[in-house]
């Protein structure tokens, strides 16, 4: 019996040593691409929001984003006191990186941990399964790169594994939900998705309890009051008691749109197609099995893993970051989508399968290994850069106005205005007060960084002409200073930021422009816009080819003298007529500005989209083309292309423009389809 208990010992020492291994493995190749190609940096701007924070809590300002001005903008206090007590012993960016890498650890840790758990609770003791659960999560590609974004995303993915995982453990073991409470509890200090965690546990607690209610009590009393001190905690620093950021994503976000959802799945798909296929073949085997076992409470993982997801899409739908709103639920995932091989009755079936499971994530690591470099590449290069502009440009007391605030702030010191209500109580409460008019129109946002811009009037805006096209464009109020741009495909910030001046006679201008932004009125488009536009296109189709380019030239440049970004304006104009459905008076808005910007692929798509909503292929296959030939890396113009050839008859060439995307992208599902209907028709 020693020998046994021995051997078990030091294979569960060499399994854990193996799961080590390939994570500093993993983390020292990705961190040689990015020294090999970029200085060290986050590949997320929200992470210096962190970095700001701490830095200040370090100095005695308790979470002060500008110095005096309390804001629970991080939405993880404990990452913050964990960044800064780390900082104070290493320097505050290598606390980030230390931490970072120790949360990925034990996410993968967590997922061996829960899954065992799982085993168990079923009868099964297997040690082998479990290891490729901890492989599948150090093997996930977007889980990889948000392990270099500054975030706690790694650490509340482990935090709630390692709840889930405690609980089924004092079920079984019919012990006290002490532990599995006080971890739950501390969750809700790392995110505040944690919340859906208590719905969870309270249900567990009942269910395990059912025949003793009061023995669920106690852990759902220590996980009230944690949230009692979560609520507190905010509202002594805000007033509120929910932090800045879920106000103000959630009226920029919110919404129920189906959409979120195949997005969601979509992502998961590619990230590893035959991890969501076992996902979903395993969990019918668990609950099949657990029924019949009774042992429900193995299911529990099932929850988050498939309810946060719904949540989210009831909640907030946010399509950005490669999905890290969700990607907290991977270590959980995999524990799942590994448990029912426990029930293949050959070791050799066992491990077949699992590294099946696996191929598709080995196969895809090398871009996501990649991929850390590119993004801090671009917050160095955007954000980086315009800090450093900002640095030399303006004085210590100078109040600077952008929506990107974490590594402007965090790199110069000053003071910012948030436009983006993440870190402002101000902005917050305003964004959160228009939120119905901020989802009917977009200049709504615009509006309320005026009101805020007239207000505390800035020395400067740092801003993208795609968050604030309005602004950027108005050159009776702003003036251009100077730009940063840098495309990398795979854009996890703005392709550029702008830095203007307001100008002292901004007030009145800015003043009537937030008022008109609250009020949008579709109207103005209607009665001013449509009319001078039917104009000029009727008037340049009489005109000599000659005459027609110098009469378009005058125009624009009239335009651009008080409008710069007037294209972007049209953009916006022709996405609010296709959302009233107003398509002829589109295509008169679309001819007028291509005439205009015969340069710019996105107004000629817009325009074959407009087409084709009024039956018109032959046209719509012209702007398409057009589209193409001046974008041909941008596989959504691509794809519209193929559809109208498809749609217009011209099936060879409909089939050569989607063997083109799939050469690309294999996985392009729309041109997967229309391949799938030409090999029909013929």
């Amino acid at each position: 019996m020693i020998t046994m208990h021995t051997d078990k010992t030091v294979m569960e020492k060499l399994e854990k040593l193996f799961i080590v291994v390939l994570w500093g493995l993993l983390l020292l190749l990705c961190w040689h691409t990015i020294a090999a190609r970029t200085d060290a940096g986050l590949s997320l701007d929200d992470g210096y929001i962190h970095l700001v924070y701490a830095k200040n809590l370090l100095s005695g300002h308790i979470f002060q984003f500008n110095i005096g001005e309390t804001s629970t903008g991080s939405t993880s206090p404990l990452w913050v006191i964990l960044v800064a007590t780390f900082g104070a012993i290493f320097g505050l960016m290598p606390a980030v990186w230390i931490l970072s890498a120790i949360s990925f650890l034990l996410a993968a840790f967590s997922s061996y941990y829960l899954a065992r758990k799982i085993l168990l609770a079923l009868g099964k003791d297997n040690r082998t399964i479990p290891i490729f659960s901890a492989l599948a999560v150090v093997l996930f590609g977007r889980f990889l790169w948000h392990a270099f974004s500054g975030m706690e995303t790694q650490l509340f993915s482990a935090a709630v594994t390692f709840s889930i995982a405690l609980f089924i453990t004092e079920a079984v073991e019919r012990r006290k939900n002490i532990a599995s409470a006080i971890l739950s509890g501390l969750a809700i200090f790392i995110r505040p998705e944690a919340f859906l965690l208590y719905v969870i546990m309270f249900s567990g607690y009942i269910f395990v309890h059912r025949k003793n209610i009061r023995r669920a009590i106690l852990p759902i009393m220590i996980i009230a009051g944690f949230s009692a001190l979560y609520f507190v905690f905010n509202l002594l620093l805000t007033g509120h008691p929910l932090p800045n950021t879920f106000f103000s994503k959630s009226a920029i976000y919110r919404g129920t749109r189906w959409d979120y959802i195949a997005y969601t799945i979509s992502t998961f798909w590619h990230d590893n197609f035959a991890l969501i296929i076992a996902l979903i073949l395993s969990s019918i085997v668990l609950i099949v099995i657990s029924a019949k076992k009774k042992m429900l409470i193995a299911l529990l993982p099932l929850l988050w893993v498939f309810g946060l997801p719904a949540a989210k899409f009831l909640v907030s739908i946010q399509e950005v970051h490669f999905g890290r709103y969700t990607i907290v639920i991977v270590p959980s995932l995999t524990a799942v989508a590994f448990s029912s091989l426990v029930f293949f009755k050959k070791r050799w079936h066992i491990l077949a399968v699992c590294i099946a499971i696996l191929l598709p994530s080995i196969v895809g690591l090398p871009r996501w290994i990649k991929m850390p470099a590119r993004t801090i590449e671009q917050i160095n290069t955007i954000h980086g850069q315009t800090a450093k502009w900002i640095l030399k440009n303006t004085s210590d007391d100078d109040l600077v106005a952008t929506h990107d605030v974490g590594r402007i702030k965090y790199d110069t010191g000053r003071k910012i205005l948030d436009l983006a209500g993440l870190t402002s109580n101000e902005a917050t409460m305003l964004i959160w007060e228009k939120r119905k008019l901020l989802h009917e129109h977009y200049i709504v946002f615009d509006s309320i960084a005026a009101k805020l811009i007239l207000k505390h009037h800035p020395k400067v805006l740092a801003i993208s002409p795609i968050w604030f096209p309005y602004i950027a464009a108005n050159r009776s109020a702003v003036k251009f200073l100077w730009r940063t741009h840098q495309y990398i495909n795979a854009v996890e910030c703005v392709p550029e930021l702008d830095v203007y001046e307001v100008l002292p006679s901004a007030d009145t201008t800015i003043f009537q422009f937030w008022r008109y932004g609250f009020h949008p009125d579709k109207q103005w488009i209607i009665r001013t816009m449509l009319p001078q536009a039917a104009q000029v296109v009727m008037t340049m189709s009489t005109m000599p080819s000659e005459e027609r380019t110098r009469y378009i030239q005058y125009i624009r440049e009239q335009n651009e003298k008080i409008y710069p970004y007037f294209d972007v304006s049209l953009h916006g104009i022709l996405n609010d007529l296709i959302d009233w459905k107003m398509y002829d008076e589109g295509i008169i808005v679309a001819t007028f500005g291509c005439a205009l910007y015969p340069e710019n692929a996105g107004l000629w798509n817009i325009r074959g989209a407009l087409y084709s909503q009024t039956k018109k292929f032959d046209r719509a296959t012209n702007s398409f083309q057009k589209a193409v030939s001046l974008a041909p890396d941008r596989e959504e113009y691509r794809t519209n292309y193929a559809i109208s050839l498809l749609n217009s008859g011209k099936l060879d060439e409909a089939k050569a423009q989607a063997d083109s995307i799939l050469a690309k992208n294999p996985e392009n599902g729309i041109a997967q389809k229309i391949i799938e209907k030409i090999e029909k028709q013929k």
